[in-house]
């Protein structure tokens, strides 16, 4: 099982930061998971290091920063940016990849909800403007079922 295989750990990359809640025995987890297939790929020292920091860091990745001076303090001290801010701005475009990632992924799977509705997916019986209608109204229930899937 990879990092990235616990499914709690990677639905906070769908959750904005105000609803952000994570477990802290799912962070221990994925710190550990993480580990092992480090040991087993035999991932460079500095690479596993890196990621073992983004786990560490990321309880305070996921928070919205305006509102909490203290996480602030806390993901400074966590990340030693107070010496050198390289390794903490590293992190936030590792995080804000991971989440572009998972947006394309969900709309992987909207676009393709879109494009399997067609006319044969409507009632025959329909004319002009009712089946553009019907078609939109099939679509957006497909992308809605994708919707359900993700959540």
């Amino acid at each position: 099982m990879t990092s990235f295989a616990h499914p709690e750990l990677f639905e906070q990359l769908h959750t904005s930061s105000t609803q952000a809640k994570l477990n802290p025995k799912q962070l221990t987890y994925w710190s550990k998971q993480s580990a092992t297939v480090a040991n087993l790929l035999k991932v460079p020292k500095k690479i596993a290091q890196f990621n073992s920091s983004y786990i560490q860091s990321y309880p305070y990745l996921i928070l919205d920063y305006r509102q909490d001076a203290k996480q602030i303090a806390k993901l400074i001290v966590s990340t030693k940016a107070d010496k050198d801010n390289k390794v903490m701005f590293q992190l936030f475009t590792l995080h804000k990849v991971m989440q572009l990632t998972c947006q394309q992924l969900d709309f992987e799977c909207y676009i393709k909800a879109y494009q399997d509705i067609s006319i044969k997916d409507v009632d025959s019986s329909l004319q002009g403007r009712a089946i553009g209608k019907a078609i939109e109204h099939a679509r957006i229930c497909a992308i809605a079922s994708c919707l359900k899937k993700i959540d």
